[in-house]
């Protein structure tokens, strides 16, 4: 039950920074639209850690037995997650001014980022959905399996 929690603690950790992360690129005034897109990508990743939550706590999807399993296989994936979101706001920093608290503004001199960078951070965005999706998955299978199984012999003896 301790894993859970911490898996639990930790996707609220990677909700809360990417969504800071999302936050912090849509008050960012004038930006280019690569970025925009990266705000987009952050948006995917906070839906599928909403999902994962929700799987977290649903007793019937992730039953006792395993979800220290499950907690091996998506804290990897979530910690990934955080340094992705942290990745995409510290490269960014260096192209903005600060206008206030929450307030920025895109530099416009002295070039900017490169659509190669923002392809890079998109893909690691991508990957970092992808773990998500497939941590999740593979903490249902045993649950999916077993409800394939009762569901099958549910038929036979009809």
């Amino acid at each position: 039950m301790t894993e859970t929690v911490g898996v639990i603690d930790l996707v609220n950790i990677v909700t809360d920074k990417v969504q800071t992360t999302k936050r912090f690129i849509n008050n960012i005034r004038g930006r280019p639209e690569g970025v925009d897109q990266l705000s987009g990508d952050l948006g995917d990743m906070e839906k599928s850690l909403g999902d994962l939550r929700t799987q977290s706590n649903n007793s019937s999807t992730w039953n006792l037995s395993i979800k220290s399993e499950t907690a091996k296989t998506i804290r990897p994936a979530l910690n990934a997650c955080q340094q992705a979101s942290a990745k995409v706001e510290s490269t960014l920093m260096p192209f903005v001014n600060s206008e206030g608290p929450g307030k920025y503004a895109w530099k416009k001199l002295g070039g900017g980022i490169s659509d190669q960078k923002i392809r890079e951070l998109q893909g690691q965005l991508a990957s970092c959905k992808g773990s998500l999706s497939m941590a999740a998955n593979a903490a249902n299978a045993p649950a999916n399996l077993l409800a394939q199984a009762k569901q099958t012999v549910a038929q036979l003896q009809k």
